[in-house]
């Protein structure tokens, strides 16, 4: 049986990111349907999308960091200990994304609560 690169999938309701390989090489999908299936496929899509350049715009963004987290959270799985940026973490950082959204869209300050 031939070996395989590992390879971890996180399925959500907008999309798939995947991270393959033991480099961290990381890839998104806005649905499964635009997924490439192969793992050659991957590879390509990879190699046809992927630079290093300071970012423009998000489809232009580096996907190192995201395959940090991503390799941190398979380790603590594996180990046994929590990640280090767990899900209430990451939740501080989405109200403050979700109030950028709304202050641009309103074009005015938008008041965090102190829970938030």
């Amino acid at each position: 049986m031939p070996e395989f690169p590992p390879e971890l999938e996180i399925h959500g309701d907008r999309g798939t990111a995947a991270i393959f390989d033991s480099r961290g090489y990381l890839a998104f999908w806005s649905s499964t349907l635009d997924r490439p299936s192969s793992l050659p496929e991957r590879w390509a899509l990879y190699a046809s999308h992927y630079h290093e350049q300071e970012a423009t715009a998000p489809s232009q963004a580096s996907p190192e960091p995201h395959a940090e987290q991503i390799r941190d959270f398979v380790a603590a799985v594996r180990e046994g200990r929590p990640p280090l940026v767990d899900g209430t973490e990451a939740r501080k950082v989405l109200v403050v994304i979700e109030a950028l959204y709304r202050s641009a869209e309103r074009r005015e300050w938008v008041e965090l609560g102190a829970g938030e």
